[in-house]
């Protein structure tokens, strides 16, 4: 026979994994551990969910369809021009006359059939969110798992920039972001005036930029 639940239980909206771990082990007259509500999560059986108690900074991002991704121009021979020219002038009319511009795909990729298309503001978040599993959440989740079950530590998800990811509603994903350091000594700084050694046409950093400036952000590195 299952316990009966404390009515304090009753009365919470949402539960710790110390928490579920016990009202579940109650429910199911069996022990489970913080370790299985972690692969229950992994495997799809229940939603995690973050509190953002401060504020965070994300963008929006609709799920659509393969039909619906969208893609950018980009202009090679201009990035490139200055670079080339000193460095190498041959490369530089080679990739002219090959053609100046081409498409890169800005949707982010889900299962081949699902897609992400980002808008570029950025925007103010807080308050509970799922985790949709879909980025670098899914890596720490994994990871934290492995650590309680005596596996190996995940670190496949370090070898590239991966972002992370929150969600309250059917179709809309939002991507995590984190401010670059701007003053004097940050490092988007220091990156433009490196990068504008080489190609000026490029600006990383604006002193004039509005705080809230898209290019301001970068997706959030969770663990070192």
């Amino acid at each position: 026979m299952a316990k009966k639940q404390s009515k304090l239980m009753a009365l919470k909206k949402w539960l710790t994994i110390p928490e579920a771990a016990k009202y579940l082990s109650n429910m199911m007259e069996e022990e489970v551990s913080e370790a299985d509500i972690l692969r229950f999560a992994l495997d799809g059986h229940l939603t995690l969910s973050v509190n953002i108690v401060n504020t965070a900074y994300a963008r929006r991002g609709d799920i659509v369809s393969k039909d619906e991704r969208v893609f950018r121009e980009m202009e090679l021979a201009q990035i490139f021009e200055e670079y080339f020219e000193e460095k190498d002038p041959e490369v530089l009319q080679a990739i002219k006359k090959k053609g100046n511009k081409f498409k890169i795909e800005k949707s982010m990729n889900i299962d081949d059939e699902r897609f992400i298309n980002f808008e570029d503001e950025v925007k103010k978040i807080n308050g509970v969110w799922d985790l949709p599993m879909l980025g670098c959440e899914r890596y720490e989740i994994e990871h934290e798992y492995q650590m309680q079950t005596g596996g190996p530590e995940v670190t496949d998800s370090y070898d590239f920039e991966v972002s992370a990811y929150v969600q309250r509603e059917e179709g809309v994903i939002y991507e995590m972001r984190e401010r670059f350091n701007t003053g004097k000594d940050g490092e988007l700084r220091k990156a433009s005036e490196e990068l504008n050694k080489h190609n000026k046409n490029i600006k990383l950093f604006e002193d004039n930029r509005d705080f809230m400036d898209p290019r301001n952000f970068y997706p959030p590195k969770i663990r070192d």
